[in-house]
This record gives C-alpha cells, structure tokens and sequence, in this order.
C-alpha cells in the first residue's frame, strides 16, 4: 500500500493527513499553532518561534504517522502565503515568523517607496501594491527590528523552512514564490527590477521551481524528531489555496470556483496568466498554479470574518452570557426568514473591499432597517450579503478572461452551511457542485505527494483518480428572479453609491482620532 503525507499550515491550525493511493484517509492529526505576540516599535506583532513551529510541527507528524511506524512514500507541504522568516548565511533563523503585522503599523509606506504603480505590477506579477505581502513585512521589519535583518541571507516561506529542516534542501514553487510581488507571470522567474525596486537583494528569495516533484529525503535527523522512516521523498509543495484548488480537481479553463474559509476566494483556472487593465481594476490576483501549464485568476474577501463579526454581535440564538451561538443554530433560526430578509440588504464590506472593486476604505451597512426588523433578519441579510458579493467577483472573472463558468465549485469550511449554499446559488442564478470534503488543502498536497514519488503519471491523472466527489445544490427558480432584482436594482448600485460616502466617513473617523 502506498501512503501519502499531506501536511496543512493553516492560520488558526495545522493539520497531517496520511492517504492511501485511493484518497482512502488513514490517519489524522491536527494541532494549534505556537501564537505569541511581540511589540515592535509600539506596534503590536504576532510571531511564532522558529523552534517551538518546529517541535509542534514534529510532534504533530510523530502522532499522525505512528500506526504505520514512520513508513510513508512520499510527502508535500501547502504553505501559508504571507509568513517567513529571515535565515542568515549558514541557513539559520535570525528571527521567529512573523504571522502579522497591522497595516495601519505603516507597512504599506515600504512599498510606495518603490516608486512602482498598481498597474505596473499587476502587468508583470499579477498583483498590486498590498501592504500584507512579504517586501512590506520584511522592510519595516528591517527598519523597527535591527535582529531581523542583521545578516539577513534569505527570507524563505514557512513551508519551505520545514521541508528544509526535513530534507536539508532549500527551495521553493512557483504558487508560493508569486506572493513575494516580484515573480513574472509570464516567464516564472524572479525579476531583478521589482526586487531592487522593493530594495530587495536579487537572491533573497530562493530561484522557484514546478510543485510536485521530490527535492530531498527525511535526514537521518528529522526523522529522529518527527518518527518518519529517514529517506522518505519530500515533494515541493505550493501555496495552501492553489494547493486546496488542485485537491478540489479544479485545472481546466472554464473552471471556476469558491473556496471558502475565514478568506474567501472566488477564482477561475486558465492556460495563461490574465495581467490585462480589466483584470487589475477588478481587484483580481493571477498566480501560477500548482498544475503545470496553468494560472488561476482570484478575487478575495474576508468573508469568514464577517460572518464571525455576525455570530459575535447579532446574538441570533439564545446562549449564556459570554458563549457564542452556535452555527447550527442561526443557520436554523435564519431559515425562519423569507429570503430577501424583510427587505434588508447587507453590505459586506466591514473589513474593506479587496475585490471586484478594490477600496480599502470601504465599509460595511444595512440597508432597510425598519421598527420591525430582527436581528434574525439581519443575520440572514449578512448571508445574502455575502452572497451578492461572491456574484460580483464572479462576473468580475468572467469580464477579465472572457471565459465563462463551466463548472463552479464550492469548496472548504463553509459547505456546511446549507443555507448560504442556497443562497450562493440562487444569488449566481445557476447550480453549483459542492466538495464535502473539508479537506481539500491536505488532499492536494498528497495528491503532489504522489507525482513526485511516480503514483500518478501528471496532474491531470492525480485529478482523476484522486479528487473528491461532488454533490449538485439546484436554485429555486423564485429566488433566482428575486435575487436578480435585489442584485440589479439595489445591491449593486448601493455599493457603488456608497464609495464616495465611506471615503468621507474614514476621513472624519481620522480627524476625531485623538493625537
């Protein structure tokens, strides 16, 4: 029997799944990670240590691969995009992970000294100007943290970190490279002029290379601490969102999907990177996916937060003073509300807009409140909300590629929520296939696992034989006419309406800060 590794780092968890070569789990084990906070010149920074990340992370594979002694084929990593950490020229940590940095701390200063528009970059790397990537990070580190760049040699994704301390090699992919705002879409390498331009050395990112293929064996060494058989095949991994769209089968042009979690990414699969105006203005990101020979065009939004801002202030279910309501429970008692929540409108703006329209001066509202409306209305509001906002990036994708929807996917955390999946598809007026499998982001890494070590032939047979199955969520066809008509005639000329009003809003709320 053959067993596949996937090791997921998520942001509030780590999980390690072990397949069979079917897609058969035979093991799991999940763990919290290291959190701790520093303040950096008054700003407040969330770290993990180098080596707590690193016995945390052996202890999780020591009790995931124990039933099987160790004896595992091959394994691959889905990495966060956003977290790194400084290694000096002996390959050592000088620093711990920085896992976030406020972007009111000035990060977003680093980048407008590059003297580089939103519009260059996204003709280049697909990206804009974002304060959250990692030149933000590692320059305002390195002017606030004199330990941070002192003898800085490389900065390295985390991902990459751990199948350095598994294999002893450094390298890294072209999905996870393309967060640092510097790879070119179009020919996959690092350019020289965005990294100079961010005041970046030419090699502090390692050179990237094509996910799935082995780039070392578990050291004598790793093994002894994470009780994998030394010598088993460490495949390159990539970033965890293209990883979880290639564990959810999704390569093909004309694929689109939604991957849900506390960010919600709304994304379609092409044979080329999309670095058109069209795509740029729509607040759209194109990196390289995972799959050789394919790019993946993707709209963002904070929807998990929002919906956890609902759960904490709406107060929908009856609960003891201080416990938050359980889904379940206001998803049952929205099903109570008539869609269209009593004429009330949500705008789910509350953390900024990244997309279709990127404003991160945007803001959230109701709209229609009247004496009788219900805070169970309201939460219904916000689903349908969220929905509305998941059609906008969807046409947004269709605008920029010129490729319409074949297939649409809704994957991750949120398929359990039956009622906003109703909602999506009545809200995008078409049926939706939904993954049940939570764990998309691990499959996929097993499923790179397996090209690397010879089980599948390429991407394309790791997707046939590997990825999950799906069940079809139909509209009713009223909510479909209803929801056109709120879309068309209120949601979406309201979010535009709103612009210019939120701008002034954030202007006054930064005059009645105090000095």
């Amino acid at each position: 029997m053959t067993r596949l590794l996937a090791l997921d780092l998520g942001t509030t968890s780590f999980k390690a799944i072990v397949y069979d070569e079917s897609g058969v789990k035979l093991a799991e084990q999940r763990t919290d990670p290291p959190d701790r906070r520093l303040e950096i010149a008054g700003v407040p920074v969330d770290i993990w240590e180098t080596e707590a990340l690193w016995d945390t992370v052996a202890d999780l594979l020591r009790r995931t691969v124990r039933p099987f002694a160790g004896e595992v084929d091959g394994l691959a990593i889905a990495q966060l995009g956003l977290i790194g950490v400084p290694l000096d020229a002996s390959g050592e940590p000088l620093f711990p992970f920085v896992t976030w940095i406020d972007p009111l701390a000035g990060t977003g200063a680093v980048l407008a000294r590059s003297g580089l528009t939103d519009a260059q970059l996204f003709a280049v790397a697909g990206n804009r100007l974002n304060s959250i990537y990692p030149p933000a990070w590692i320059g305002w580190m390195s002017e606030h943290e004199p330990r941070f760049a002192n003898g800085m040699r490389r900065w390295v994704f985390i991902g990459d970190w751990l199948a350095y301390r598994l294999s002893g090699v450094l390298t890294s992919d072209y999905s996870i490279t393309s967060q640092t705002l510097a790879l070119d879409q179009t020919e996959l390498a690092l350019r020289a002029d965005l990294l100079g331009a961010f005041r970046l050395a030419e090699d502090l990112f390692p050179a990237p290379e094509q996910a799935g293929r082995i780039v070392g064996e578990v050291t004598a060494e790793a093994a002894a601490a994470t009780g994998l058989r030394a010598g088993v095949s460490v495949v390159l991994g990539g970033a965890d969102w293209l990883v979880g769209v290639f564990g959810s089968g999704l390569t093909e042009p004309g694929d689109f999907g939604i991957l849900t979690g506390t960010w919600e990414l709304t994304f379609t699969c092409a044979r080329q990177p999309c670095l058109t105006e069209v795509a740029c203005e729509s607040g759209a990101i194109c990196d390289p996916h995972v799959a050789p020979g394919r790019w993946a065009l993707r709209i963002e939004a904070l929807s998990g937060e929002v919906t956890e801002w609902s759960r904490r202030n709406l107060h929908v279910s009856d609960t003891p003073t201080g416990e938050l309501s359980a889904w379940t429970d206001i998803v049952a008692a929205c099903g109570s509300v008539a869609p269209g929540s009593g004429g009330v409108v949500f705008i789910p703006h509350l953390f900024g807009s990244y997309g279709p329209s990127h404003d991160e001066l945007a803001r959230g509202a109701f709209v229609g409140l009247t004496g009788a409306t219900t805070r169970t209305a309201m939460a219904r509001a916000v689903f349908e909300g969220l929905s509305f906002q998941t059609r906008a990036s969807v046409e947004a994708l269709t605008r920029a590629t010129g490729v319409r929807a074949g297939r649409l996917l809704v994957m991750g955390g949120g398929v359990k929520n039956e009622l906003w999946l109703r909602s999506r598809a009545e809200a995008l007026g078409r049926s939706v296939e939904v993954v049940e499998d939570p764990d998309v982001t691990p499959r996929g890494a097993a499923m790179l696992a397996g090209i690397g070590i010879g089980l599948f032939s390429d991407a394309g047979d790791a997707v046939a034989r590997f990825a999950p199955p799906t069940k079809l969520v139909e509209p009713d066809a009223g909510n479909v006419r209803l929801y056109r008509e709120i879309y068309d005639d209120v949601y979406a000329p309201l979010q535009r309406s709103l612009a210019s009003v939120n701008h002034r809003l954030a202007r006054l709320a930064e005059i009645g800060e105090p000095s």
